[in-house]
């Protein structure tokens, strides 16, 4: 039988503390080869997945080693507490995914609008696109190694010191912050001016840290790092929603329209279709509670 851990253990600013650190080694892993800072180079690009691949495998060690033993009432296996787990893993999968969809009802339906055939289109490039190195990139690795170490890694450490709602609250900056690297690699590259590539930097910074906000939610509510992991695979595809191409729609009152009731049954829908009855969320279990 897996032995059984918690965190209770850890201070506050030893929890804190050891997510900066996690998050610290998994950029600095980015810098690790010679010539890395071009990260659209192919080359570049491998070396990368080689580095965040590895950070993602030692994640799992990091955070047993802040973990102390705990008895059957306190404590749970360390699969468990990352949300690796097979029990309710449909759900766990469909569900935050048909929730992130309807908050997108909007941009689907421009693009169903202006180009009906797209999104099948799309679907059925997948088998082929998966040997695209930069699909692969925004689409599986990192999605797949984000949510993992960001928030699988970190949140079982912050939630015992913090609840739901700060844990939610403070994962995320170690996700935002995390960006920052971006500005340094478009200062190096001098593709754009300072004032640009300081503003788009912000931009990303507070997009991925309310993206955060959203799937250290779902993660805590569902117990599972599949979800969260295929939300941002979906967000990732779908990109920040724009408005711009509404006006080259034959219904654009229609779309707009769709954005507004996308919106609506999203924050009507959050907490229903994210119950943790449907999952058996630790996190949300009598003993945390």
């Amino acid at each position: 039988m897996a032995s059984l851990i918690n965190f209770d253990s850890l201070t506050p600013v030893k929890s804190i503390l050891s997510c900066v650190i996690l998050a610290t080694i998994y950029v600095s892993s980015l810098y690790v080869w010679k010539n890395s800072t071009d990260r659209d180079n192919p080359q570049v690009i491998k070396k990368r997945f080689i580095s965040v691949l590895s950070v993602t495998m030692l994640s799992p060690i990091y955070v047993w080693y802040w973990s102390t033993s705990a008895n059957e009432a306190k404590g749970y296996t360390l699969a468990t507490w990352l949300g690796l787990r097979c029990d309710n893993i449909i759900p766990a999968t469909v569900l935050p995914l048909l929730l992130t969809m309807i908050l997108f009802l909007g941009p689907l339906s421009l693009i169903i609008c202006l180009d009906p055939t797209s999104l099948l289109h799309d679907f059925k490039e997948i088998p082929y696109r998966v040997f695209d190195i930069y699909w692969f990139r925004s689409h599986i690795m990192a999605p797949l190694t984000e949510e993992f170490v960001f928030r699988a890694c970190m949140l079982p450490i912050l939630f015992p010191q913090f609840g739901h709602v700060t844990a939610i609250f403070i994962c995320p900056l170690m996700f935002g912050l995390a960006h920052v690297h971006h500005l340094i690699e478009k200062i190096i590259k001098k593709e754009e001016s300072l004032a640009n590539a300081v503003a788009v930097t912000v931009f990303q910074c507070g997009f991925t840290t309310v993206f955060g906000w959203y799937t250290s939610f779902i993660f805590l509510r569902t117990g599972h790092v599949i979800g969260p992991i295929v939300c941002h695979t979906f967000c990732n595809s779908m990109g920040f929603p724009t408005f711009s191409d509404i006006g080259y729609c034959k219904y654009p009152k229609l779309i707009w329209t769709a954005y507004i009731v996308g919106l609506v049954m999203f924050i009507i829908l959050l907490f229903p279709m994210t119950d943790p009855k449907y999952y058996g969320s630790l996190y949300w279990s009598n003993i945390n509670d």
